[in-house]
């Protein structure tokens, strides 16, 4: 048996190909600036809906500033304030912190409620309907529908790289 898969039910003292099955990656999913992005579960993250973040002044108007998480200074991005986003209703009660390590690196984002698990199978499609903004678009690795939402698969390193300005958009 591969690594890839994992005993099933079996049932008799024989395991067989039709008593194992593939074990789908666990994917998590949030609500950010009105869109419903995926994150794998093999990036770790961590949130919470009481953080301090210490603007930084003259900096752009998407990125929040600094906090302090666990004696480290992460960077915090607001991704409604992109585009159209600027707009909408921005209500600190309903937002929560959402940090990612990447190898040394970490970045947070201000997302719209808690992630959750999602189940079940995630159908790629060919198009979105809504306006992306085009410094989140080159991040975009995939699009999916699962219980009728649209769900954006993103490159969060490469979201991080070029809110943080190290990267055309």
């Amino acid at each position: 048996m591969s690594d890839e898969q994992q005993q099933g039910i079996i049932i008799g003292d024989e395991l067989t190909e039709e008593n194992t099955f593939e074990s789908a990656p666990v994917r998590y999913g949030f609500s950010m600036a009105g869109h419903h992005v995926l994150q794998d579960s093999d990036i770790p993250t961590q949130f919470s809906n009481q953080y301090n973040i210490q603007p930084l002044p003259h900096s752009v108007n998407w990125f929040e500033g600094l906090v302090n998480q666990h004696n480290t200074l992460i960077p915090v991005y607001n991704c409604l304030k992109l585009g159209e986003h600027k707009k909408l209703n921005n209500d600190k009660n309903k937002q929560y912190l959402l940090t990612m390590q990447f190898d040394l690196d970490s970045a947070g984002l201000i997302i719209d409620g808690m992630p959750f698990p999602i189940m079940g199978e995630l159908n790629e499609v060919d198009s979105y309907n809504k306006i992306i903004p085009p410094e989140i678009q080159s991040s975009v690795t995939g699009v999916f529908k699962h219980d009728g939402n649209y769900w954006l698969e993103l490159s969060f390193r490469e979201l991080f790289l070029t809110l943080a300005g190290h990267k055309d958009y």
